[in-house]
């Protein structure tokens, strides 16, 4: 079970759980920077090389909860460094790919890593602190993730503009190690998640308040990812932003992340999570809605795509916080997992629908599908917190507050 350290111990290690989420974060989107180099290095076509963002997504959300589920009562410290060896293989093996088939095979060993890294990263994050400070620890491993956007994919467009797209991968391959030796000696052995049956994941989304919650992020996620996994040729041909600007634009794309997830850790106690939440699904649908009329200049598109960037990232850390809440303790690991493998399963719809869109119809198509994932993503937040409402109206009446009749069912309702 997880234990409060030293606020100094925190500081430390807090952004050192973020750093193993920049990495697994640059792992799972550098590609989207090198789509054009990578494409002509297989001879495969740019949507081709946008199905591994696709592949790596799907195999993230397969594996999250099973992983939790089968070694979630191992210490924390094995999940996270081990996943970290194996992220570092993953890369290494795709910086020696010769082919698309190989290529997606690493991309398959680089999600397991990655699967085994986030929610135990989160998980240790949120145990090592007081609730009260929960969301700016999650914010702050976040952080890692956003940073991956702000940094590691316009970094990885800048080595595959000007060198190889294969040096990318060597870089992750030995990072990830490193990483993972250090943070072995900084968790200890001493922090592990409860043991959990594979009927846990059930559990998890057998309150339709959690359950609701886990269709929003995946809907959110799989309408940012529509049109983000194809950013560079949406913003080249719909507002006419030069090849050569894609680094910077890239950039400017992170930073958004990077000012939505600070705002995130500096009002989510203050705000609450729902709040936050709300926000993003509101700018979201603002973003998208602009990008669909705006005129086709450079200006109002990269203002709107900042706009998105900022909202992008601002509800991830509240989702977390708002999961930890609705969870039991003994699942909260495994509804983290269900999280990540939700936001995974998001990106992996996403990019797979924004590519083939984008062969169908090009890059008009891909705005309107974002738009419309994205008010059913706030429709299913509105359903989780009506959900929530009716729990809570249960339980001050004293209803649904038994614990099963030790025969295998499940109660409606969880009590905290």
């Amino acid at each position: 079970m997880g234990h409060t350290v030293s606020a100094r111990h925190a500081r430390l290690l807090l952004p050192a759980l973020g750093a193993s989420y920049f990495l697994f974060g640059t792992a799972s989107l550098a590609v989207i920077g090198l789509l054009e180099a990578m494409a002509s290095a297989w001879q495969v076509t740019p949507a081709r090389i946008a199905e591994l963002v696709a592949v790596h997504s799907l195999t993230f959300a397969v594996a999250a909860p099973l992983l939790q589920i089968l070694f979630g009562h191992r210490p924390r410290r094995e999940l996270i460094s081990g996943g970290l060896l194996l992220l570092g293989l993953g890369a290494l093996a795709t910086a020696m790919a010769p082919d698309w088939s190989a290529g997606l095979a690493a991309r398959v060993l680089m999600a397991l890593g990655a699967a085994a890294i986030g929610p135990a990263a989160s998980a240790q994050g949120a145990a090592v602190v007081e609730p009260t400070r929960q969301s700016g620890a999650l914010a702050t491993i976040f952080a890692g993730m956003t940073l991956a956007i702000v940094l590691g994919t316009p970094l990885a467009a800048w080595l595959g503009h000007v060198g190889s797209w294969r040096t990318v991968f060597v870089l992750l391959a030995i990072s990830a190690p490193l990483l993972g030796i250090a943070l072995w000696r900084a968790i200890g052995c001493g922090t592990a998640g409860p043991r959990i049956a594979g009927s846990g994941f059930l559990r998890v989304l057998e309150r339709p308040a959690a359950a609701w919650a886990l269709l929003m992020m995946l809907l959110l996620m799989a309408g940012q990812f529509c049109a983000y996994t194809l950013l560079v040729p949406l913003m080249t041909k719909r507002f006419g932003l030069a090849a050569g600007d894609m680094t910077a634009l890239l950039m400017l794309f992170g930073l958004g992340g990077v000012i939505g997830n600070l705002l995130a850790g500096r009002f989510g106690s203050r705000l609450g999570p729902v709040r936050l939440i709300r926000l993003s699904v509101l700018g979201l649908t603002i973003a998208f809605s602009g990008l669909m009329l705006a005129p086709a200049l450079p200006l109002p598109g990269v203002l709107l795509m900042m706009l998105w960037s900022v909202c992008g990232l601002l509800f991830a850390a509240p989702q977390q916080q708002r999961l930890i809440q609705l969870a039991p303790p003994a699942l909260r690991s495994l509804a983290l997992a269900a999280n990540a493998s939700a936001m995974y399963l998001g990106m992996s719809l996403g990019a797979g629908s924004g590519a083939r869109l984008y062969g169908w119809a090009g890059v008009e198509a891909l705005i309107p599908a974002s738009l419309v994932l994205t008010l059913l993503g706030g429709l299913a937040l509105q359903r989780s917190c009506q959900a929530q409402r009716a729990d809570e109206r249960l339980l001050r009446s004293g209803i649904g507050s038994g614990t099963g009749s030790g025969t295998g069912s499940v109660p409606k309702v969880w009590v905290q």
